[in-house]
């Protein structure tokens, strides 16, 4: 009797342990990709980035992953100068850009439409002229991971 109950004392511990072990170990659904949590642009697209403008954040879909990087912070366009919303297509990219018409640097440029939106470094305590504006990191994973003909969605 006693044995028997050791024997299912063992097994429930046993299982125990690996139930912990498990938890402790096994990455969330969010961090394997396989969760896109607060990702608010559309599952269905194959968009390799999504900014949702009503709440400040962009986010990043890594190429042949579902790994989300974000969400991270951003500012966008000031009355006037509304950044476009839609699904739009990476045009070209820019590392140092200056812009003439604005008279200023747009560092780490990923240009979405013809017209000059793109997604660049600069302060996301101010609005921009339409661009999406990023802190310098992010900035710089966007310009990294986003090719010419990537999709990107902007939700309002």
């Amino acid at each position: 009797m006693i044995s028997t109950v050791r024997r299912a004392a063992a097994a429930v511990a046993a299982v125990l342990v690996g139930f912990a072990t498990m938890l402790a170990v096994a990455p969330s659904a969010a961090a394997k990709g396989t969760d896109y949590g607060s990702w608010p642009c559309s599952r269905v697209w194959a968009s390799r980035a999504c900014v949702d403008l009503s709440a400040k954040r962009a986010w990043l879909k890594y190429k042949n992953s579902s790994t989300i990087y974000g969400p991270v912070r951003i500012s966008s366009g000031k009355p006037g100068y509304r950044t476009p919303t839609g699904t739009f297509t990476v045009k070209y990219k820019r590392k140092n850009y200056w812009s003439k018409q604005y008279n200023g640097p747009m560092p780490y440029s990923v240009f979405f439409t013809w017209q000059g939106h793109a997604f660049h470094y600069g302060s996301v305590q101010s609005q921009s002229h339409g661009c999406v504006r990023l802190t310098q990191t992010p900035a710089r994973k966007f310009f990294y991971h986003l090719q010419v003909g990537d999709k990107i969605q902007i939700v309002p």
